[in-house]
């Protein structure tokens, strides 16, 4: 995986994975933002240009709308107000000077990732869980920030139904490779917001309608991927109910910050999850 990675690279990285040797390629499909990165792509390469004919015609089966009523703000990250999702606000001074240090330098990525990164979480985002847009219940530790994700995730906008048709295009292109449904291995990650969705309803915490709406779009992606996986034959595998068990039981899966990937905890639930689907392999080369 790669910063800003997304379904179109998933899609050409498979055959570079082959002149590797792999024997199996895993695709990890994060509902967070790989739908706005498959439609982002295609809209900045040239090569990818005929990805936007996907968005010509609107042939997506019907999506169910969110009956809460909710709005969100432009821009993508209005909210919350803390600092490390401020260093991803594109255009920002800070933006700039991070994302070029990150790239070109492997000393500062490695120290954003094991020191900066966690020390400015520790240090402030704990004293912002009153951000306006931020949603912190006390009872829970975690900041989740729904409204951000609503952003990348609502299907009512054009640009997200266009990144549903072209992720349903580039699982048919790679469903044209040769051995494909036998060599991929695809895996659906949800967000924070999704796995905690029962445990918070279950502790009788009111959701903010942001909260809600966002994993209700969410589900009807992820309804339309499985969808779009089972059609082209590809095997596939659903954390969430793995993940949801654990919020239910007060597992630690994810650092209590504004950070949306899941800690060591909660990445060796999906590591062996993944393993086990491996090893069941059939077919597995020896």
């Amino acid at each position: 995986g790669m910063g800003g990675y997304g379904p179109v690279q998933y899609y050409y990285l498979i055959d570079e994975a082959r002149k590797m040797g792999a024997q199996r390629i895993v695709i990890a499909f994060y509902l967070g933002n790989d739908v706005t990165d498959a439609f982002g792509l295609p809209n900045r390469l040239e090569k990818w240009a005929f990805l936007r004919r996907e968005c010509e015609t609107d042939d997506l089966p019907p999506f169910e709308l969110c009956p809460v009523p909710c709005e969100i703000r432009d821009p993508s990250y209005w909210e919350p107000d803390l600092p490390t999702i401020q260093l991803k606000q594109s255009g920002s001074v800070l933006w700039t000077i991070h994302s070029y240090l990150r790239l070109n330098s492997v000393f500062y990525a490695m120290a954003y990732e094991s020191a900066l990164k966690p020390a400015v979480q520790a240090l402030f985002e704990k004293s912002r869980q009153i951000t306006p847009g931020s949603f912190a219940p006390a009872s829970l530790g975690l900041i989740f920030t729904p409204s951000m994700n609503l952003t990348t995730l609502d299907l009512r906008h054009d640009h997200i139904r266009c990144g549903c048709k072209i992720i349903r295009r580039i699982l048919a292109l790679m469903a044209q490779k040769q051995n494909a449904r036998e060599e991929l291995l695809f895996v659906i990650i949800p967000t924070r917001e999704n796995i905690y969705h029962k445990r918070l309803k279950r502790d009788g915490i009111e959701l903010p309608p942001s909260f809600e709406c966002q994993v209700h779009y969410e589900r009807e992606i992820s309804r339309f991927i499985a969808g779009e996986l089972r059609k082209n034959g590809f095997r596939f595998i659903d954390v969430q109910p793995q993940m949801e068990e654990a919020a239910l039981q007060n597992r630690t899966i994810y650092p209590r910050s504004g950070d949306h990937h899941p800690s060591a905890a909660g990445y060796a639930l999906i590591a062996a999850q993944i393993y086990k689907a491996l090893s069941l392999d059939p077919i597995r080369k020896q």
